[in-house]
């Protein structure tokens, strides 16, 4: 009977998780005039939430200690480039753009993380730091960015960046879930306190935390070369534009997480915003007024987010006072 309880709480914590992209998608479905009701515009939508929502696993298991990267944009373009570029000069194809991607981008999060523990600065100023520093690299290596060829470039295609989710998703859950890695990052994001008195090193599983993040940012990057075809150097803080892609989805995701697992709700987050994206367009809303309703749109999520646990705690207080009350009574 436990069981069925608790697989019955999931299932309508996932139909409740699932409710929140299939309202937003009906809602432009409708004030579209049903331009949004057909299959390839559905599938582009799907397409678009995949690497960003892996760039967003990423970033959720910083954000669930309490570290923002910033830099990971930087990190995909860095590792995309550098990535291509060497497999390019080996003739390994596809199999070498997904090895050098990886390891270039594990080796940049390996500099930040020791950096990290090592400086005692707060993420979000390192990262910043780092931002401009990775995304200066490539330069000195291939100037001219990177460019990858039609046929090694399937995997930003479907059926291929289908499989490549799944297989991110089940990985992340993995992860996330039967891990010793992922009990102590829930452990220090419930309680920081608690978790250090318990004995867990913090620095130790805050630089497993940049490795981890590292590696989907490298699968990230796999994804971003393809899709894109050809991958210019940038500067300047210009890599922001490929983090801040998903960025918002993050949030989101944190929200929906409440009733669904993260590896599903972080991708429903991602894919609402997609989904509103692509919605403006079909609507025609102008670009101030997809910015305005946006905003608003995030700040009510946040808003949400943030004051999601008050009426459980205001519950909580008014039993504590009224058996208070009752004992002095008695």
């Amino acid at each position: 009977m436990k069981n069925q309880n608790k697989f019955a709480g999931q299932v309508v914590g996932l139909i409740k998780t699932l409710a929140i992209p299939v309202a937003v998608y009906l809602l432009f479905g409708i004030l579209s005039g049903g331009r949004m009701f057909n299959s390839r515009a559905m599938i582009t939508v799907l397409r678009q939430t995949i690497q960003p929502s892996i760039i967003c696993y990423a970033l959720l298991l910083g954000m669930s200690i309490g570290m923002m990267n910033f830099s990971a944009g930087a990190f995909v373009t860095c590792a995309a480039i550098m990535g291509n570029g060497l497999s390019n000069l080996l003739g390994w194809g596809l199999p070498g753009l997904v090895f050098f991607a990886i390891v270039v981008s594990l080796a940049c999060s390996a500099i930040m993380g020791l950096l990290y523990n090592w400086l005692r600065v707060p993420c979000m100023v390192l990262s910043l730091g780092l931002m401009l520093f990775f995304e200066s690299l490539p330069r000195f290596f291939f100037p001219g960015g990177a460019v990858i060829s039609t046929q090694d470039a399937f995997l930003a295609r479907q059926p291929w960046c289908f499989v490549v989710m799944a297989l991110v998703m089940v990985l992340f859950y993995i992860i996330y879930n039967k891990t010793p890695y992922g009990h102590n990052i829930r452990a220090i994001g419930a309680n920081q306190s608690v978790a250090l008195a318990a004995g867990l090193n913090l620095d130790k599983i805050k630089f497993t935390n940049f490795i981890v993040g590292g590696f989907f940012l490298g699968v990230a990057a796999v994804l971003y070369m393809s899709a894109q075809g050809k991958v210019q150097n940038v500067s300047a803080l210009g890599s922001m534009a490929v983090m801040m892609d998903g960025f918002m989805g993050v949030f989101l995701g944190m929200l929906l997480a409440r009733w669904s697992d993260p590896s599903i709700a972080v991708f429903c987050g991602v894919l609402t915003m997609k989904i509103l994206a692509n919605g403006f367009v079909a609507v025609g809303l102008e670009s101030t007024w997809k910015d305005v309703v946006t905003g608003l749109f995030m700040l009510v999520i946040m808003a949400i987010s943030e004051n999601a646990t008050l009426p459980a705690k205001r519950k909580a207080d008014r039993l504590f006072a009224a058996q208070a009350n009752a004992e002095r009574a008695w």
